[in-house]
């Protein structure tokens, strides 16, 4: 095993910056947005949005938004590859009374967004999906109402409805049934107080007086917990890393990579805004322990979860499998089976994955076109010192674009 050492600023939040461009977007006036991450799926809600007539100009890292946005006419807009554009932009999209065509690319097309129809459908919209598929087509208005969720797979098309219900000339009440991902929510709540918007929080829902407006703003993105957590895992397991420009506290439900690692025995300093993670020295020869860690709630921690538990001693159980069939790809049993080919022993057990830590080797593995996968392959890649040649490593330019230039400037001591 190699030793790493360094320090790294990670990106913005990719899940705030989209849902700050939206909120700036829905605002009549100039807002202005720092530290944004500027990767695909950020991209895609840009253009979609340039696409209904907002104004966008960016200075490095920095956008400036004018907004509002207008659908007058029939319009098709393309959300690449980012599940929550397409599902955050299909309520947004039924405030008008013309078509709007939701569509994408790769990945997004096999994505379920049939929790869409149902609830758009009471409210009064016409939707049309294939097959409960990408493309979309909605068409409006809504005025607002009463709604419940009952099968709820994703949390992203209840922030979608967030966004929108407030601008309905009637009041509305969303229930949920069954809450998932209660985090990302937090995070909505966030961005609409910040852009003027009021909800109310019930116990099992939410409700919002109609005829509200967004309020432009200036809004500064917290740094991205999804990638640190890739970052932080590596200094656990390989020395010492610290992650710059993040926020504590923090709803971001990926911040929980911090209680695994110290489940697992690594050590953890917050400075600030910086975050370090390293190997315990008092644990230096006994090293890492397997542990059990709950990421129902925290889902994209999965890859980096399962790199760090590789290189534990004896059995890991991460829950939440289920939460894992319609992402990018069926992450679980691509972790499985990806990793799978460099030695690693992976189990599945219905909702439980059990890892048992493994000496790995090289070879060649794939992405299948999933940015978390290829960069719980690029730091196992820095971890074991082994040859591993990743197809499709490119995906990360979804999340983190830079990944892998950050990973290079690391000092790697034999």
């Amino acid at each position: 095993m190699v030793r790493v050492e360094g320090e790294v600023q990670v990106p913005g939040s990719k899940s705030l910056s989209i849902r700050a461009i939206m909120a700036a977007s829905l605002a009549e006036g100039t807002s202005v947005i720092e530290n944004v991450n500027l990767c695909d799926d950020v991209k895609a809600i840009i253009h979609a949005m340039e696409g209904v007539g907002v104004q966008i100009a960016r200075d490095g890292t920095t956008l400036v938004v004018e907004g509002p946005l207008k659908i007058e006419k029939e319009v098709e807009l393309n959300c690449g590859e980012s599940a929550l554009c397409a599902r955050m932009l299909a309520p947004i999209a039924a405030l008008y009374d013309a078509p709007v065509i939701i569509t994408g690319d790769k990945t997004l097309l096999k994505r379920p967004m049939g929790m869409i129809e149902g609830p758009l459908s009471v409210l009064g919209a016409e939707v049309m999906t294939k097959m409960t598929r990408l493309p979309i087509t909605i068409h409006g208005p809504i005025t607002g109402g009463h709604i419940k969720i009952v099968e709820l797979i994703t949390s992203q098309f209840v922030t979608g409805l967030m966004f929108a219900l407030p601008l309905c000339k009637e009041d509305s009440e969303m229930i949920i049934e069954e809450m998932v991902s209660s985090d990302y929510l937090v995070l909505t709540e966030e961005v609409l107080e910040a852009f003027g918007a009021k909800i109310e929080t019930l116990d099992d829902g939410y409700k919002m007086k109609g005829g509200q407006t967004y309020t432009p703003c200036e809004f500064d993105v917290e740094g991205d917990w999804s990638g640190a957590a890739f970052l932080l895992v590596l200094g656990g397991v390989a020395g010492k890393v610290t992650v710059k420009g993040l926020s504590l506290p923090s709803h971001q439900p990926d911040r929980a990579i911090c209680d695994a690692l110290l489940s697992a025995g690594a050590a953890i300093e917050v400075d600030g805004d910086s975050v370090t993670c390293y190997k315990d020295p008092d644990r230096t020869f006994a090293g890492l322990n397997g542990f059990y860690f709950d990421a129902t709630d925290c889902p994209d921690l999965f890859p980096p979860l399962v790199a760090l538990a590789l290189n534990c001693n004896g059995f890991t159980e991460i829950k939440g499998v289920d939460r894992l069939t319609h992402k990018e790809v069926d992450r679980a049993k691509t972790l499985k089976e990806e990793f799978g080919k460099l030695g690693a022993s992976i189990a599945i057990e219905g909702d439980v994955m059990r890892i048992n830590g493994s000496k790995l080797k090289g070879g060649k593995v794939s992405s299948r076109g999933d940015h978390r996968m290829a960069m719980a392959f690029g730091i196992t890649q820095l971890i074991t010192g082994k040859e591993i040649e990743i197809k499709d490593a490119d995906s990360v330019t979804k999340s983190y674009p830079q990944f892998f230039w950050d990973l290079e400037t690391l000092e790697v001591k034999e």
